[in-house]
């Protein structure tokens, strides 16, 4: 009795339900049901229930004022803000302010709040119709990261004032019209006015910003002390511009390159880009049969690309992101056209200083563009065996080099089972 009368429930360390916690971050269900379970929850889940917030209408701003108010300690979590002034035009469902936010909108208030912003999201916003309240309190905020859409600003100075707390820019996204922004060509550019940028991501709207950066190595920011880009390529004449890039940005290690529009045949005059120094390389690839002279002319443009790298190549994970039109895959040998990424990727590991360490990850998306079941009563199995066995055999050659490779597969699994390989794992 008296060993029983001593015994004790096991105490864990609050570690370890940190540690919980954080695998759930994006469960935003569960994370809410482990805030109401235990004390012992309630802090780290208020950190990752609370990190984002959105302001798209008055309503949502006066009940979180009111929450912030009677609990301070929220102010601590919110580190991510997204302020959306015509929610109706970007997220549907959402009213937004039907106006102009007023002087007496409890938003001005709220920001003032919210002192430990780090991530600022504006979308729709005109920064010179704010009221004073919110603009000032925007303004004395230091930003880890910035995201512009469709953000009108006056001039440079005001995106100065923005910025004048932030000493370094881990990311900054751009999208909307340049015509809006300060980095329009009627305002001169001839110096920074941007803390230095870590990523850079610029969306197809923003064209013009290709040319900009290359003309002048310190507009907006020193264009040298980037390390990671997200461009989307609106046509193949903007493959002299990235390349442009790709030579004033010596530190830049990563890229995603995405196409939207068309490949022309001027894009097989184009010298391969130099990514030597590249560590991290994603590429978007669609194959649709309306476009499969595109596809073509791209794969054969990246392909020269992986002909070309020597043993000094610092490669070590590349993203094919390959997006499959379910119509296409009975029409077309899918896998002949896939076929020449995989082998150029083979030479390119069998030359590469990194391959010992390189990872491949392979996102086949099959766009589905009629039910499944009535492609499925329309397909042969046959061309579905041929794209399975013909990819696991290059896929094979590839996992030879010791990369690791991951394949990802969505909407379509394959017909044939899998077999395990060393090094090669299917995801769905």
């Amino acid at each position: 009795m008296a060993d029983e009368a001593t015994k004790q429930d096991p105490v864990f360390p609050p570690e370890l339900f940190d540690k919980i916690v954080d695998e759930l971050r994006d469960d935003f269900p569960s994370l809410k049901s482990c805030s109401f379970a235990s004390t012992l929850f309630s802090a780290r889940t208020r950190q990752h229930i609370f990190h984002s917030i959105e302001l798209m209408d008055e309503t949502f701003c006066d009940r979180l004022l009111d929450l912030v108010r009677s609990s301070h300690y929220l102010v601590q979590s919110i580190k991510a803000l997204l302020l959306c002034s015509e929610p109706r035009r970007y997220i549907s469902g959402r009213d937004g302010w039907r106006k102009e936010i007023p002087s007496t909108s409890s938003l001005c208030p709220l920001l003032e709040l919210l002192i430990n912003i780090k991530e600022l999201t504006l979308v729709g916003v005109v920064l010179f119709n704010l009221p004073t309240r919110c603009f000032t309190a925007l303004c004395s905020r230091s930003y880890d990261a910035l995201t512009l859409i469709c953000v009108k600003v006056r001039d440079r100075q005001e995106m100065r004032l923005l910025l004048s707390h932030s000493t370094h820019i881990s990311t900054l996204a751009l999208s909307g019209r340049i015509e809006d922004t300060p980095f329009s060509p009627k305002h001169k550019h001839n110096d920074a006015f941007l803390p230095p940028v870590d990523h850079l991501m610029i969306h197809q709207t923003l064209r013009e910003l290709f040319r900009t950066l290359t003309s002048n190595a310190a507009y907006p920011f020193p264009i040298s002390s980037l390390k990671a880009m997200t461009i989307t390529l609106p046509d193949t004449q903007y493959l002299v511009h990235l390349r442009a890039l790709l030579n004033v940005t010596p530190c830049l290690t990563k890229l995603r390159c995405f196409h939207i529009g068309d490949m022309s045949d001027v894009s097989g005059d184009q010298p391969p880009l130099d990514i030597s120094n590249l560590r991290v390389l994603e590429i978007d690839l669609q194959l649709r049969d309306i476009f499969l002279h595109r596809f073509h002319i791209e794969t054969d443009f990246w392909n020269r690309n992986f002909e070309s790298m020597g043993p000094d190549c610092s490669l070590e994970h590349l993203t094919l992101r390959v997006v499959i039109s379910l119509s296409s895959i009975g029409d077309v040998s899918t896998h002949i056209y896939l076929l020449p990424i995989w082998e150029k990727v083979d030479r390119a590991l069998s030359h590469s200083i990194s391959s010992s360490s390189f990872s491949l990850r392979v996102l086949l998306d099959y766009e589905p563009s009629e039910t499944v079941a009535t492609w499925q009563q329309r397909m042969s199995s046959c061309t579905l065996r041929d794209i399975e066995l013909v990819t696991e055999a290059q896929f094979r050659k590839l996992a030879a080099h010791r990369a690791d490779i991951v394949v990802e597969a969505r909407y379509l699994p394959f017909i044939v089972k899998r077999r395990p390989l060393d090094r090669l794992r299917y995801v769905y």
